[in-house]
């Protein structure tokens, strides 16, 4: 059993990479690397923020304030959780700055390229709405 442990979590490793890659939006260059020469995914993702308060909702650009890692995270691996963590760090740079935000909107899309005519097509990996809990939005 012993010589066979290392190819068994080998392919452990590639079948959870797999499924991160088609559930959670993991890009097929990390979390192990398998597929990453079968795709262009790692090309440019983007972030769209968009934010609501007593004022209504406002696109805006990535915080300035924000710092790299939290903004990566979402880019390579948006999972609930990331996306749920980045919301909340975007509502308290918001708060911070004098601006009430009850919910924060994040939307990570990628290129994909058409078969035949091989044009780029913006497509979303992961679309998600987080409301501010009333404790942390401005009074």
């Amino acid at each position: 059993m012993l010589p066979f442990l290392p190819a068994i979590l080998l392919c452990l490793v590639a079948a959870a990479q797999l499924r991160l890659t088609r559930t959670d939006g993991l890009t097929a260059w990390k979390g192990g690397g398998f597929g990453m020469f079968s795709t262009t995914d790692m090309g440019p993702r983007l972030i769209g923020i968009r934010i609501r308060g007593p004022w209504g909702e406002r696109d805006i650009p990535r915080p300035a304030a924000m710092s790299d890692e939290a903004y990566s995270d979402v880019l390579i691996f948006p999972s609930e959780e990331n996306i749920r963590d980045l919301a909340l760090n975007i509502a308290a740079i918001e708060t911070a700055g004098g601006t009430s935000v009850s919910r924060v909107r994040i939307a990570v899309w990628r290129l994909s390229y058409d078969p035949r005519t091989l044009s780029p097509l913006p497509e979303v990996v992961r679309d998600r709405v987080v409301n501010i809990p009333a404790s942390r939005r401005r009074p």
